[in-house]
């Protein structure tokens, strides 16, 4: 697993979108403070990154990364917590993780679909 750096400009040019799931209660350490999230991308490869706001362990939330340069960097969308929505349309992980990733058009087009 592998840390990442906040989030740059290049990664807005290929954008795709992840189910990510906060691992670790709010915290505050060495002047630092916020929640740790994981997602996995590209079949298999599991990030760890942080997020400054308060989250709730176990929530789950859009992440967004750059599909073509993870290191250009990967945001925790903290006004997309998505775990009922994953719930309710019966949308369960793979072992613990959930392996899809989506691009925006093909969130928006399953969004118009359940409507």
């Amino acid at each position: 697993m592998m840390r990442l750096p906040w989030p740059n400009q290049d990664m807005l040019k290929n954008t795709k979108y992840a189910v990510g799931i906060v691992t670790s209660a709010y915290y505050t350490e060495r002047g630092r403070s916020g929640n740790d999230f994981k997602f996995m991308y590209d079949g298999g490869h599991i990030i760890e990154s942080k997020a400054d706001d308060e989250f709730t362990k176990g929530r789950k939330y859009l992440v967004a990364f750059d599909s073509i340069n993870i290191e250009n960097g990967v945001i925790l969308l903290e006004k997309y917590d998505i775990t009922d929505s994953l719930i309710h349309h019966r949308i369960y992980p793979k072992y613990t993780m959930y392996d899809e990733t989506w691009s925006l058009i093909n969130i928006l087009l399953s969004m118009i679909k359940v409507i």
